[in-house]
């Protein structure tokens, strides 16, 4: 047993020289790759012997150097101390200081150098350091000390005095500071090599004294340091940069009052370098110090593209505004001061009286003139809105020397911007039965009022077209969501509401008996529904048909744009459910050089499955109609077979009623022309087939037998006499009763309440009977016609004797019924 166990430590003491032969091994490769300059495989060597012998602090130093050379110190930084661990070093101590010194790392430092005063306290290398680690930190007192303790020791180190004079110069106590600076600057001229010159890299020494000189009061002195700051190093390679020393030494000029002096070294810094924030700064300083205002305006411009958020920037432009006497220039530089400080009693001082100021400089008597450009006003100063309409938006223009504090439409405040002179103002009004009258009040800031009150009259439409339009909101996406039990509105190009409805379970909406000829918009805020979240919704037809695309109008708002001159659109349109109906109508011209209108050409419409649906003939123009067709139907134009045969040509134009060219047709094999209406081209042939309310006559019977039909009868002023433009309404009547004998008209005449009573009842009679006399002499039997005048005892609104009406108002009221009944049996 004895034997094998001596053989077992001798095996185990041979293992560990193995094991540290080889990490010698890898020191000594390590050493060999530096001398290749493989700096990355001399790391991994070192490595490798670390690994196998981790107290070697040689192994630490070789990887540490190898760091170094690569520029990561915070790694050397590591092996170094590593190293120091193992084994204290002082040149490895002072080297881990540099390094640590380098990173900026000032604490770091201070610890490995008082590593080395706890062995000699007066070590000049490690004082040395330590004072300037303490400038760094702003430990300017210990700095102090640090400097003493290295004169006391070391006098003839000129280190230790420019140390020192930084720790005073920080301190504020400018005249020990000069007197280190002198010390120092005599010691190295002593040291200088070649008398003549000083080495760029005492540069700072001459720029740190000039600063002293210009606080402790002698300027010319700090001038003339600054200047030979300047000439030791032209090539400009030593910090501070001469473009800040240039800077620098404008402020004992400044001080001099040396104004030239001053610019000449403010362009000579900015020339040199331009992006520089504190230079233009100050040349905007001295530029509003010598009243350039405007200079000093473009350097504060300059210096706020750089620093966006200089609160001081903007307080001194708005300064130089204020000079200037420009108040709302002044105030907004000094709202951004305030804004970008934190609570700077001076800036909010300085604003405060700003504003006072433009107060007082813009103060005047003169009231605000009111003009109100929306809605139109009459010459009585009434505006008109329909019996109908919801709502009705007041736009105008304010036009005052000062700016508005307030704009009021019946007390309601109107939206406009307070920081513009001569503002346009919005506001939307809900409109009541009772709502007469508008008041428009206005306050400039001066408290000088004006106001403006228009009168309000209510009119029912007079559309000879009133339709119904109901279709489907839907979500346009896959799931195609309802819109459902929520409101929507049709409005105008001004955002006035005219009617309400409210969509059903399936997003059915129906708007009835609204007038046709006038422009609306469907609108509806999704704000509130769980749809909010879609970007576009979609209108369909009953056949599930998309007819309309939605418009995104704000946040959660959505409009469809309606259009009845788009077929589609009269597709969701009906007059008393019945489909709203269009008339298709063109000219055919000569495919030839003549582009001859062609005359008395029988036209064939066709529709989808080629069934002839109607014939006309060309007129003298070449023009054709076909009317009362669906819009949503798709239809073909032809001529005539035979008549074609007769044209010597083989192509004819096609235009619409104004001439535009819709489409060039070849003549086809049969001899004739056939056009198939491409959708585009039917919505440019195609209008809305007007509903004449004479033909409604013609249905008239037992179960239907009566209807009144309101016509506009034009007479001469005050008289009962018959204008020819009264002619064409008559004379539709006459045609009604020759169609169908089983028909009586009563005529009744009515007027407005402007005259007296008994003047308008004897007016209105008069007229009613001219009316049947003009019919009786066109060969209407008297027997079914009869006159009746009402005067003003039927009003249509509310204007009767002393009630201020518009002209529009009273105009509704003077009209004329036919009443007319069947009679058959």
């Amino acid at each position: 047993m004895k034997i094998k166990a001596i053989i077992f430590l001798i095996v185990i003491i041979s293992g560990q020289h193995v094991f540290s032969q080889s990490a010698g091994k890898f020191y000594k490769e390590g050493k060999r790759a530096i001398s290749y300059g493989k700096t990355d495989e001399a790391i991994d060597l070192f490595t490798k012997a670390i690994a196998l012998e981790p107290e070697d602090k040689d192994y630490y130093i070789a990887r540490a150097e190898q760091y170094e050379k690569k520029k990561e110190f915070q790694k050397a930084i590591d092996d170094y101390n590593k190293s120091l661990s193992i084994r204290e070093d002082h040149d490895i101590f002072i080297h881990t200081a540099d390094l640590n010194i380098r990173l900026h790392q000032y604490k770091e430092a201070v610890v490995l150098l008082n590593k080395i005063f706890a062995r000699d306290k007066w070590d000049e290398d490690a004082l040395e350091r330590k004072a300037w680690c303490m400038i760094r930190l702003k430990d300017f007192n210990e700095a102090a000390h640090a400097g003493t303790n290295g004169i006391q020791n070391y006098s003839g180190n000129h280190l230790f005095y420019y140390y020192r004079a930084i720790a005073k110069d920080s301190l504020k106590d400018y005249v020990s500071a000069c007197q280190d600076y002198d010390k120092a600057i005599k010691m190295i001229r002593e040291l200088k090599v070649n008398s003549d010159k000083i080495a760029a890299d005492y540069k700072p020494y001459f720029v740190n004294y000039a600063f002293a000189l210009h606080n402790k009061q002698s300027h010319d002195e700090s001038i003339k340091n600054y200047t030979i700051a300047t000439t030791l190093d032209p090539a400009d390679t030593v910090e501070p940069k001469n473009y800040r020393i240039y800077y620098m030494r404008s402020f004992p000029y400044l001080s001099l009052f040396d104004y030239n002096n001053v610019f000449i070294d403010l362009n000579k810094s900015i020339g040199m370098n331009q992006d520089d924030k504190e230079t233009i700064f100050q040349r905007g300083i001295v530029n509003r110090k010598t009243s350039q205002f405007n200079n000093a305006i473009n350097d504060f411009t300059k210096h706020l593209a750089i620093d966006e958020k200089s609160a001081e920037g903007y307080y001194q432009r708005g300064l130089c505004y204020l000079e200037l006497g420009k108040f709302k220039e002044c105030i907004a530089d000094l709202k951004n001061a305030v804004l970008h400080s934190k609570d700077n009693k001076v800036y909010a001082a300085q604003l405060a009286d700003a504003q006072q100021k433009q107060y007082e400089a813009n103060r005047e008597a003169d009231a605000p003139e009111i003009k109100i450009e929306y809605p139109f006003i009459d010459g009585n100063g009434f505006i008109n809105v329909l019996q109908n309409q919801i709502t009705l938006i007041i736009r105008g223009k304010i036009k005052d020397k000062s700016l508005i504090e307030f704009i009021k439409i019946n007390g309601v405040a109107a939206v406009y911007d307070p920081e513009e002179v001569n503002p346009e103002f919005r506001i939307q009004v809900d409109l009541k039965d009772d709502l007469r009258k508008i008041e428009v009040s206005v306050s400039d800031i001066y408290h000088n009022v004006s106001s403006k009150t228009v009168k309000v009259g209510h009119l029912v439409s007079d559309s000879k077209l009133k339709v119904n339009f109901a279709g489907n909101i839907l979500s346009d996406d896959d799931s195609k969501s309802p819109y459902k039990n929520k409101q929507v509105y049709l409005v105008n190009e001004n955002g006035e509401v005219f009617f309400v409805a409210k969509t059903d379970e399936h997003g059915r909406f129906k708007f009835e008996n609204i007038p046709y000829d006038h422009p609306y918009f469907l609108t509806m805020d999704v704000s509130d529904s769980p749809l909010s979240v879609k970007q576009k919704f979609i209108i369909t037809d009953k056949d599930n048909k998309t007819v309309l695309s939605s418009k995104e109008d704000g946040k959660n708002k959505f409009r469809f744009e309606i259009l009845p001159s788009d077929y589609n659109t009269m597709t969701l349109m009906s007059v008393d459910d019945a489909p709203l109906m269009i008339d298709i109508k063109g000219r055919l011209i000569a495919g030839n050089e003549s582009k001859s209108p062609i005359a008395n050409l029988g036209v064939l419409l066709l529709n989808a499955k080629g069934e002839l649906m109607a014939r006309v003939k060309t007129d003298a123009f070449g023009a054709f109609l076909f009317s009362r067709l669906l819009p949503k139907e798709t239809y073909s134009i032809q001529t005539d077979s035979a008549e074609s045969q007769a044209l010597t040509y083989n192509k004819i134009l096609i235009t619409d009623d104004k001439g535009a060219l819709i489409k060039e047709v070849t003549r086809n094999s049969l001899g004739f022309f056939k056009y198939e209406m491409l959708q585009g081209d039917k919505v440019q042939l195609s209008a809305i087939s007007a509903v004449d309310p004479w033909l409604k006559t013609m249905n008239l019977s037992k179960e239907k037998n009566e209807i009144s039909i309101i016509e506009n009868i034009y007479y001469t002023s005050n008289s009962s006499d018959i204008l020819p433009e009264a002619e064409v309404v008559l004379n539709k009547a006459i045609e009604a009763l020759k169609n169908n004998p089983k028909l009586t008209m009563e005529v009744q005449s009515h007027t407005d309440a402007v005259a007296s009573d008994e003047y308008n009842m004897d007016l209105s009679q008069k007229r009613a009977s001219t009316v049947i006399n003009y019919m009786i002499t066109k060969g209407i039997d008297k027997k079914r016609l009869t006159a009746k005048g009402f005067g003003e005892t039927q009003l249509s609104n509310r204007c009767a004797n002393d009630v201020e009406c518009s002209d529009a108002e009273h105009k509704q009221n003077r009209r004329t019924v036919f009443k007319i009944n069947y009679v058959g049996n």
